[in-house]
């Protein structure tokens, strides 16, 4: 096998990707790389599920905690921190979150989006401070419903991001998502338990080899070990 196989395991809030990502690293040592938009950043550790720093130690995580909480954090960035982590390494690399865009940032590639003028940005944060996010929302659904379709609507700095993409392309954030500047990185195990309606949506627009349904760690385990196997012997 030449360079990391990503073996992605993603899937709505409660999935159990987590405890699938423990238990395979504990059986075969494959680290975790980290692909949650949240868990990025410092000092957000409620409402994140991050795992306690104890646990951490003990089973490295690559890509938390490496942002700080008032700093712009794009897919772009996420990608080039990951392939510099990626750069030069060998066996299976377990890329654990729910977060759409990195994923597919890093597996299929992600075209490059212009900067957004200062003026841009002053005016969609103006228009958060006099509506709120469900402000932003209802306008990201009248201008750029495919977007609204696919992104965390209650995280405001995505709603943000979407907007100001558009503003400043005319182009919907999601058509940016190219498929083409670079080849698939291998295949994709998804662990999924419980139904998390935007999640699931994302999920089913990408394809994915293998739909995990599966009560309990054990199970899970079991199937991913099915999907792995040729790998595992090859």
């Amino acid at each position: 096998m030449s360079g990391p196989f990503l073996l992605v395991l993603t899937g709505p809030t409660g999935a159990g990707k987590t405890a699938l990502s423990l238990a395979l690293y504990e059986k075969y040592g494959w680290p975790i790389l980290s692909a949650d938009s949240r868990q990025v950043y410092r000092y957000m550790d409620i409402g994140t599920n991050k795992l306690p720093q104890a646990v951490r130690a003990q089973v490295p995580h690559y890509l938390i905690d490496v942002a700080w909480p008032d700093e712009p954090f794009s897919v772009a960035r996420f990608v080039r921190m990951a392939d510099e982590i990626l750069r030069g390494q060998t066996g299976v690399w377990q890329v654990v979150g729910g977060t759409g865009f990195y994923i597919q940032g890093l597996l299929w590639g992600w075209d490059a989006i212009p900067e957004s003028p200062a003026e841009v940005r002053r005016q969609v944060q103006e228009r958060y401070v006099a509506e709120g996010l469900s402000g932003l929302v209802a306008w990201l659904e009248e201008i750029d419903p495919l977007t609204a379709q696919r992104i965390d609507l209650k995280n405001p700095r995505r709603v943000q991001r979407a907007l100001e993409v558009y503003l400043t392309t005319g182009r919907s954030w999601v058509s940016f998502w190219t498929g083409h500047s670079q080849g698939p990185r291998d295949r994709i195990a998804q662990a999924n338990r419980h139904y998390a309606r935007r999640q699931i949506t994302w999920a089913r627009h990408h394809p994915y080899d293998r739909w995990v349904e599966a009560e309990g760690v054990q199970e899970q385990l079991r199937k991913v070990e099915e999907l792995m196997s040729p790998i595992r012997d090859a």
